[in-house]
Order: C-alpha cells, then sequence, then structure tokens
C-alpha cells in the first residue's frame, strides 16, 4: 500500500458555528453564561482532537491520537423561540 502525505497536527482549523435556541431573551448572566459554556465545549473539543483525552483510569496512558483538526468558533446564532413550536424557524426573533 502506498503511504500518503500526512498533515501536521493542528494544521486544519475548523469554523464553527453554535445555535443557541432558548424559550426567551437572556439577560446579561444568563448570555454571560452560555458563551462560557460554548468556550468550555470548544476546549473539550480541541483538547480531543489534539490527543488531550483523560487518562486510562488502569493503565494511566492517553489514548487519543494528535489529529490535524482543531476548531474555531467564528459565529454564535441565538433565537428565542415559543414553547410547542415545530420549528425554531416559526418563532425566529433574533439571529
Amino acid at each position: 500500500m502506498k503511504s500518503s502525505p500526512l498533515l501536521k497536527a493542528g494544521s486544519v482549523t475548523i469554523a464553527t458555528v453554535f445555535h443557541v435556541v432558548t424559550e426567551k431573551s437572556l439577560s446579561q448572566k444568563a448570555l454571560a453564561r452560555m458563551n462560557t459554556m460554548i468556550t468550555a465545549q470548544m476546549k473539550v473539543l480541541n483538547d480531543a482532537y489534539a490527543g488531550n483525552d483523560p487518562a486510562d483510569a488502569e493503565s494511566g496512558r492517553h489514548t487519543a491520537a494528535d489529529t490535524p483538526f482543531r476548531f474555531d468558533v467564528t459565529r454564535t446564532t441565538w433565537t428565542v423561540t415559543r414553547p410547542g413550536l415545530t420549528s425554531p424557524r416559526e418563532g425566529r426573533s433574533a439571529t
């Protein structure tokens, strides 16, 4: 089997968009909390793709590979919708 070129670890950045859907407009405190949650989730995602997984409880070894992929939040959309709608687009008030 012919070997193919490998991408360097962390060499590919994937633009990531978060879509947040809520039942009501968020207060500044709630908005800050959501942004903190998004930041934390991005860290988990990037750590996983960088091979920084939690060590195996029995062996103490890390088992994930350091991949070429990293993620960057390029945009977050905020949608307010009413409960019971079949689609967030029906109640959209902000993007």
